[in-house]
């Protein structure tokens, strides 16, 4: 019965699971209009193009701008905006950072950049794309996937050395016998070659859950296990932040070349 319960989540995640690998590849193909620049003219500065974007959404508050060294990329100034279902996303403009053309303006998640159809698969991956009621069960799932697998490991044991005293008697059992222990012994042997990656899903999936994840994610705080954020103060008084007041978009080239080498992020 808790197989059954735990199948879905398998079917779903692994399906989720490959097409997300695909997904930046995927997305350069849907997307390709809006993030490749088609101008030819040379880069012009920062601030023009953060407002020809603000232009786009003069209502919203500017939160970061990512550009990029390859002038094949437009430049996305984000935007936080409180109609989103979380801050996690953001408003994203995209400019041609040659020509100050707005080629179009998508819906941002997280620091990977995801544009909506990552985030579409992503969503599935983590709940199955029905919401709060996924995410519980994709959970609770997760969590059943590693002790199912821990468990049938220890039948497996049990069973062979019971078995060791009981060959005679299998070899003379009737036909129908044999067949479902080949059946169960094959089911063992799948079993125990499935179960690292059982056990790598178990815990990779907690990751991203909201209980587990929200303590492996303070564990790592504590540890010092997370990724180091670069000093990136940057001179002026044109916007303010929560974290980061009298920022303004504007980084010294210095400071412009640091975040570019870091992925082109302008902080909040």
């Amino acid at each position: 019965m808790a197989g059954v319960f735990v199948a879905p989540l398998l079917v779903i995640s692994a399906l989720s699971g490959f097409l997300y690998a695909f997904a930046p590849s995927l997305e350069n193909i849907v997307y390709r209009d809006v993030i490749t620049a088609s101008s030819e003219m040379p880069v012009q500065p920062l601030a023009d193009q953060v407002k020809t974007a603000q232009a786009v959404h003069p209502d919203l508050e500017l939160s970061a701008v990512q550009s990029f060294e390859d002038p094949a990329k437009t430049t996305r100034v984000l935007f936080d905006d409180p109609s989103l279902e979380s801050s996690s996303y953001r408003q994203a403009v995209f400019v041609d950072p040659g020509s100050l053309e707005v080629t179009g303006a998508l819906v941002q998640y997280g620091s990977s950049r995801a544009l909506p159809l990552r985030t579409w698969i992503s969503e599935g991956h983590r709940h199955l794309w029905l919401g709060e009621p996924g995410r519980i069960y994709s959970e609770v799932a997760a969590s059943w996937l590693g002790i199912l697998a821990l468990a049938g490991a220890w039948l497996w044991l049990v069973r062979i050395r019971t078995n060791k005293t009981k060959t005679a008697a299998r070899n003379a059992a009737p036909s129908a016998h044999v067949q479902r222990q080949q059946a169960r012994s094959i089911h063992s042997v799948l079993g125990l070659w499935l179960l690292p990656g059982f056990l790598f899903l178990t815990v990779t999936g907690l990751t991203w859950s909201s209980m587990a994840g929200g303590n492996i994610a303070n564990l790592r705080a504590e540890l010092d296990w997370v990724q180091p954020s670069p000093d990136t103060a940057i001179a002026g008084t044109t916007t303010d932040h929560s974290e980061h007041a009298g920022h303004d978009s504007r980084a010294s080239p210095r400071w412009q070349q640091r975040i570019r080498n870091r992925g082109g992020l302008l902080p909040r």
